[in-house]
């Protein structure tokens, strides 16, 4: 075998490998999205966002998200950023916990960086949110609700709305966008609901995603 022929056999394998570990994860969860929401659901079974949840996680129904998240990642630091942002959705230190009325910031991966992460990447459905679309963080053994109100796209140094002043607790999440690319930043702005706790009925995702 020549290098030529050896050149283009690497080549291929790195790029089906590309296909396979990069878009394939955002690829699935449209997929999943898609079939939820015309009422097809192979491979999952929709739980009702009524449940116990004493680890902190946010569970976004209308997008069938349902994360973990590590609080009060240090973002100056890359590496504990990277690191945290594996498995889970981060909330920044310095920001705002649930409760504490003041805004808090959580951003994730839109699609993977790196081969192999074992994860789907959290936000590859963040741009389908709504006004209106409800989010949910379980903290501290406590479950509070939030109410999406608008979204915008920046630019990856814009970092104003972290100084911003915000009249009600709010929390932003922010991914990549549009995703498989880090060109600029998505982010989704959700105000506390009246009463901020949980609400006392069971939501089905797939409901609440084709009621949108």
């Amino acid at each position: 075998m020549n290098s030529r022929k050896l050149i283009i056999i690497v080549s291929l394998a790195l790029f089906g490998t590309w296909l396979v570990f990069v878009i394939g994860p955002v690829v699935s969860a449209e997929t999943d999205y898609h079939l939820r929401t015309s009422g097809i659901n192979l491979l999952a079974v929709n739980k009702p966002v009524w449940f116990d949840k004493e680890e902190p996680r946010l569970i976004i129904p209308g997008i069938f998200l349902d994360e973990l998240i590590k609080f009060g990642v240090n973002i100056s630091d890359q590496k504990a950023s990277e690191e945290a942002l594996k498995n889970s959705v981060v909330q920044a230190a310095g920001t705002g916990f649930p409760g504490s009325g003041k805004m808090g910031y959580y951003f994730a991966h839109s699609s993977h960086p790196s081969f192999f992460s074992g994860h789907k990447p959290p936000f590859a459905l963040l741009a389908k949110l709504r006004s209106g679309d409800l989010v949910f963080i379980a903290y501290n053994g406590t479950k509070y609700g939030y109410v999406v109100t608008g979204s915008k796209i920046i630019e990856p140094t814009d970092t104003s709305f972290l100084d911003q002043a915000y009249e009600e607790e709010t929390i932003v999440l922010q991914g990549c966008w549009p995703p498989l690319t880090t060109w600029k930043r998505l982010l989704v702005f959700a105000k506390r609901l009246p009463g901020g706790l949980w609400p006392a009925v069971a939501l089905e995702p797939a409901q609440m995603a084709k009621a949108r």
